[in-house]
């Protein structure tokens, strides 16, 4: 996917969303109900459209060695990229997400919880270069 508005090309994993009509979607596994779920799809596409870094910076292209406004996946304390072969054809990598929970807003009451509804999911890394120093440690992504 592409992160807007630089054009910062992502690979690897990603983050669908599905928006469904929520009546044709409750009446689907009752008799009579259509065969295909397609006529209750409303929409659906990227769930990601901007990356942040942990600095609140919109992440920019990949650098060689060092990028002033990295990724914080894959690289260490210093932006340098950091894992075994760097994505060919896009600027970064966003390796298997691998669980999630959803972070509901006041989720334990009025006032009591985060401010928004988040949905969190942790980055798997494959391998990174044994030599690599400064790592930043096991990524963890946040949509809002």
């Amino acid at each position: 996917f592409v992160n807007e508005p630089d054009h910062v090309g992502m690979t690897g994993s990603h983050i669908h969303y599905i928006d469904f009509d929520r009546t044709m979607l409750a009446e689907f596994m009752e008799d009579g109900a259509p065969s295909s779920a397609y006529s209750m799809v409303k929409d659906s596409g990227e769930a990601i459209s901007k990356v942040y870094n942990l600095r609140r910076q919109l992440i920019g292209k990949r650098e060689d060695p060092v990028s002033a406004v990295p990724h914080d996946s894959n690289v260490n304390l210093a932006g340098e990229y950091i894992i075994v072969r760097a994505p060919s054809r896009a600027d970064w990598l966003m390796q298997s997400l691998c669980s999630a929970h959803l972070a509901v807003k006041y989720q334990w009451g009025a006032g009591v919880g985060v401010e928004d509804t988040l949905y969190i999911t942790n980055e798997e890394w494959i391998s990174y270069n044994a030599d690599a120093e400064g790592i930043i440690g096991f990524p963890v992504h946040v949509l809002n």
